[in-house]
């Protein structure tokens, strides 16, 4: 049996402030205060299934994309993120101060990504990918390997494998597709060792779109389908710019590049630019 890790929770609201992060995991500077709603690179996109709106988490923070851009809640560095349920987030990433933990652990909000509160590694994780999936809610942190919980206070390990990207399989909450960082897709169980799906595609960002569909976006934008749990791919398109997010939702793909945000509503064959970002 893998073993347990249990992290101490404190209830403390994570306060507002502005940052500017020089990378994707880069310092700080407490003198960006200015409120202009620009996205940044993007860390993760997600759409709320409570009314639809797309929600992009950057360095800046997280920030709604509709016929406006508005930035929700704090300006912190908001790393791995995922859309949990209507109204309801999982984030990571760092703080928008300089003084305190560095890391937030992972932390959760009920309000639409207003406020945010920790559940666990409070200090200790960065998570970059989280997903949930079943009973289980999944995160990788480069510390601390891909880790898992039924109820985000006891958390079991699952790999230790260097990861960039997971994807929980709706059909089955115990196996996960995940990008590893030389560029090859996996298959992870708990318990198993992890296998390589063979001829997939280089793929950094992955995402099921239904039960056995799921998108992937290569390094410098190639768009990629597979319809059969990710055991095969065909290319769809290529978008321009390097790839930073996709998420993919039944007959609503969002992707996410260095020149800006797209969206599909044909799995991923032809796209709409609904953001560009600054050059």
């Amino acid at each position: 049996m893998p073993p347990t890790l249990r992290s101490p929770i404190r209830r403390t609201p994570i306060a507002a402030a502005a940052l500017l992060l020089l990378s994707a995991c880069g310092g700080t500077s407490d003198s960006d205060t200015a409120a202009d709603p620009t996205i940044t690179h993007v860390h993760g996109l997600g759409v709320n299934p409570a009314d639809g709106t797309l929600y992009v988490a950057t360095h800046l923070g997280v920030f709604t994309l509709g016929e406006s851009i508005e930035q929700v809640g704090p300006r912190q560095d908001t790393m791995g993120f995922t859309v949990s349920g209507p109204n309801a987030f999982l984030a990571s990433g760092h703080p928008a101060t300089t003084t305190g933990p560095a890391n937030l652990g992972l932390i959760a909000s009920t309000d639409r990504a207003r406020s945010w509160k920790p559940v666990a590694f409070e200090g200790e994780a960065d998570f970059h990918a989280i997903e949930t999936g079943g009973p289980w809610t999944y995160a990788y942190a480069a510390d601390l390997g891909l880790v898992r919980s039924e109820d985000k206070v006891a958390w079991s390990k699952v790999t230790d494998r260097p990861l960039i990207d997971i994807a929980v399989d709706p059909s089955d909450s115990d196996r996960v597709l995940a990008s590893s960082v030389q560029g090859q897709l996996e298959v992870i169980k708990p318990g198993r060792a992890s296998s390589r799906v063979p001829d997939a595609p280089p793929i950094g960002a992955v995402d099921y779109a239904d039960t056995h569909v799921v998108a992937g976006l290569g390094p410098t934008g190639q768009v990629y389908v597979s319809r059969n749990n990710g055991s095969t791919w065909t290319k769809q398109a290529d978008l321009s710019g390097e790839s930073q997010a996709v998420d993919a939702n039944p007959g609503l793909w969002h992707a996410a590049t260095s020149t800006g945000i797209y969206k599909s509503v044909d799995d991923g064959a032809t796209w709409t630019p609904v953001y560009q970002a600054s050059p």
